[in-house]
């Protein structure tokens, strides 16, 4: 009778373990901002990696944000994001420049470069990424900005896979940076 008993009360007290667990999962689910993620470039060889670097960000762990790929082209992105119940949309571009507004230097680093990396960070030198983060409920955030790609962003060492690289780190960069002005719950 005394082993029912215990068994009862740690029946009992697991029950209610459950129970506050569940609740409290509840809680940090509530205090969870939902942010649709739209990528999109016109530049052909970013655009051809885009998918892999939207997986990328969206699996990265955020305190308080939760980002939702969005499938599809811009115009349709905040329909996607509603549709998806997120509360704000960040869309990305990454846009090859041209004109004369790009200012490329290759006396930033201090060292001999071979042609294939002098090629990529003059390309590079022309990589702007747009960016705008908006409020789907109303409440008030709406930021838009352009970035470029910084000295900091380049890889320590040069190889094939330096632009994408460079790329990631760069969108990476401002997707965190412009996540951090989404208010405080």
């Amino acid at each position: 009778m005394f082993g029912f008993r215990v068994s009862a009360v740690w029946s009992a007290v697991i029950g209610l373990a459950v129970v506050a667990a569940a609740q409290t999962s509840n809680m940090q689910q509530s205090k969870e901002m939902v942010v649709g993620l739209n990528l999109d470039s016109n530049y052909v060889r970013i655009a051809d990696f885009l998918p892999r670097l939207r997986d990328s960000l969206v699996q990265q762990h955020r305190k308080q944000v939760r980002l939702v790929a969005l499938d599809g082209n811009p115009q349709d992105a905040e329909d996607l994001a509603k549709d998806k119940a997120c509360e704000y949309l960040l869309q990305l571009d990454i846009l090859e420049i041209t004109g004369g507004g790009v200012a490329y230097s290759t006396d930033l680093p201090k060292r001999t470069m071979s042609p294939e990396e002098e090629r990529e960070r003059r390309e590079l030198g022309w990589v702007r990424v747009d960016y705008k983060l908006q409020s789907l409920k109303g409440d008030g955030v709406n930021v838009s900005d352009i970035d470029i790609v910084r000295y900091l962003d380049y890889p320590t060492s040069w190889d094939a896979a330096a632009f994408e690289t460079t790329v990631f780190r760069t969108v990476t960069r401002v997707t965190n940076s412009t996540l951090g002005k989404l208010p405080k719950r």
